[in-house]
């Protein structure tokens, strides 16, 4: 994945601003080709080369493709490196899950969603990734606890430094 880590230290402010943008696009219709990608983007007004933006394209998909994998992980077994996505970039920890948490909030007295990032240098399974996920609100101040919450991992990344 050095490749990736590569590319993106040399691209250009443009396509940094698009990745977001790229992403959606991918994770929306990973069925499109990059050249559609790439014209939807510069469509909604956004500037950069193609160099790059291939071989992002490319990895945006491989990562939609394994986060079914990653979905069927038993939850007290530890997720294969093959289930993870490929971060594009560094991060802080080796390992990087996204949680979402909807339930009730009574302060409020609306329903509510919440995404945490549980982060780790160990390989966590998903029952460790969500009790500290469900861990994380009540330690935030100002945050109060959902009532009827469901919880669900919705994605699991690893570092490109850690492969």
């Amino acid at each position: 994945m050095t490749t990736i880590l590569g590319a993106l230290g040399g691209l250009t402010k443009g396509l940094r601003a698009a990745l977001p943008f790229i992403e959606s696009i991918v994770n929306r219709d990973p069925g499109l080709s990059a050249r559609d990608v790439i014209n939807a983007a510069r469509a909604a007004g956004l500037s950069f080369r193609d160099a790059g933006a291939f071989q992002v394209i490319g990895q945006l998909k491989a990562n939609v493709a394994v986060r079914e994998r990653f979905r069927l992980t038993d939850f007290n077994g530890l997720p294969s490196l093959d289930s993870l996505e490929r971060a594009l970039t560094p991060l802080r920890k080796d390992y990087s899950f996204l949680v979402r948490i909807s339930g009730f909030n009574r302060a409020s007295g609306s329903r509510e969603q919440r995404f945490v990032t549980v982060v780790s240098d160990n390989l966590l399974s998903p029952a460790e990734i969500l009790q500290s996920a469900l861990k994380a609100p009540s330690e935030t101040p100002g945050s109060s606890p959902l009532e009827n919450a469901t919880v669900s991992i919705e994605r699991g990344m690893i570092s490109p430094l850690a492969l």
